[in-house]
């Protein structure tokens, strides 16, 4: 008996020891999803938006193409200097104007704002337009509904709801998006969703 006793001890000080693994309260559905997601890093979209900051407004057409960190961004339509493309990657962002103008900056939503007065979270839509977090900052209030979908988060100061889904590839892909800050909103409508491997 006293060699059970200390072999039982021995047991639960050793299962004590066991590093404590906290379950994930995200849907599995969602999680399943995302893995699903990494199989197309590429993807493209065509996309009509809104963007409101105060008593200025914007409305445009939007083609983003991404090859895995590397985007392709051309908006047309608001702004009144014709098009507008962002070539950008991890490190920073060129911006071209429709007069040939070219500038740079490692923050793309900031140069974008500074040559054309537009608030565009261009340094999160990566993630934000696929449903997904952005993995640089914490996201809070994050709300499913009961197909498991992502409905709504807060990120970045930033309110991000998904109103509509669509298939593609058998995934649900956000088509209709809107964002919320305190000093400006977007609305994004998306026509055209293409994933690629």
């Amino acid at each position: 008996m006293r060699y059970l006793a200390v072999f039982a001890l021995i047991l639960v000080s050793a299962c004590s020891s066991l590093p404590f693994q906290k379950k994930s309260s995200l849907p599995v559905e969602w999680q399943q999803r995302a893995s699903q997601l990494q199989q197309f890093p590429n993807w493209q979209i065509e996309a009509r938006f809104a963007a409101v900051n105060g008593d200025e407004a914007w409305n445009g057409q939007i083609i983003w193409r991404q090859t895995a960190s590397h985007y392709l961004i051309d908006i047309t339509g608001p702004l009144n200097q014709g098009a507008v493309r962002i070539i950008g990657n991890p490190e920073g962002a060129e911006l071209r104007l429709s007069d040939d103008e070219q500038y740079f900056d490692v923050d793309a939503e900031r140069l974008l704002h500074r040559h054309t007065g537009m608030h565009l979270p261009v340094n999160a839509l990566n993630f934000w337009l696929r449903a997904q977090i952005d993995p640089r900052s914490k996201a809070q209030n994050m709300h499913f509904d009961e197909q498991n979908q992502l409905r709504s988060f807060s990120q970045a100061k930033w309110e991000i709801e998904y109103k509509r889904y669509t298939q593609i590839e058998n995934l649900q892909m956000p088509n209709k998006i809107f964002l919320r800050h305190p000093e400006y909103q977007v609305r994004i409508v998306i026509k055209d969703w293409k994933l690629f491997v």
